[in-house]
């Protein structure tokens, strides 16, 4: 089964022909409206996307435009299942972990060699409750570790500890100006 998927705003879209033997199904184009927030002035130009799908350890890197507000790529998935869509906004760090800035999650279905349409919720798009998907990528990690402490990866710095807004995300301390490793430095 090979399987087109195309990402517009928050909605999925599979289209899937049958081949034989059933090679990965290629994920091969992905489209995304990037979050508005990413285009504040304070956002380093290193800025990165990926794309993870479950069944898969290594994530799909993507190409993201900051002033067209797109972000797309393509990535292999082995078919015959529903797949997890987990997308990634980060910057790269020499710190061991990345800085998490936003992330998506969905899912796509690669049972059927159909025509298959999968919406993600609204909600999808987060920028204070994220997950690390390096080890699991259906459900992910609340925490990473980062100088031997576990840390939750849209708030390195745990500022937002006991608070229930994203005004102290990763995400909003680089818009703010800020360091999101402070005060962890």
């Amino acid at each position: 089964m090979r399987c087109r998927v195309v990402v517009i705003g928050m909605r999925v879209a599979v289209f899937a022909n049958v081949i034989a033997c059933a090679p990965p199904a290629e994920v091969n184009t992905v489209a995304m409206a990037t979050p508005d927030a990413l285009g504040c002035d304070s956002i380093p130009t290193d800025i990165q996307a990926r794309l993870w799908v479950s069944g898969s350890k290594v994530p799909c890197e993507l190409v993201l435009n900051i002033d067209a507000g797109t972000t797309t790529g393509s990535c292999d998935a082995a078919p015959g299942r529903v797949r997890t869509l987990t997308l990634d906004w980060f910057l790269p760090s020499d710190r061991g972990v990345d800085v998490l800035l936003a992330q998506a999650t969905g899912e796509v279905n690669l049972e059927q060699a159909q025509n298959a349409e999968e919406p993600f919720a609204p909600s999808a798009l987060v920028t204070s409750d994220c997950r690390d998907m390096h080890d699991d990528q259906v459900v992910g990690s609340s925490t990473v570790t980062l100088d031997g402490v576990e840390v939750p990866p849209c708030d390195l710095d745990k500022s937002c500890a006991g608070v229930d807004d994203g005004a102290c995300s990763n995400l909003s301390e680089l818009c703010a100006g800020g360091d999101p490793f402070d005060p962890l430095d």
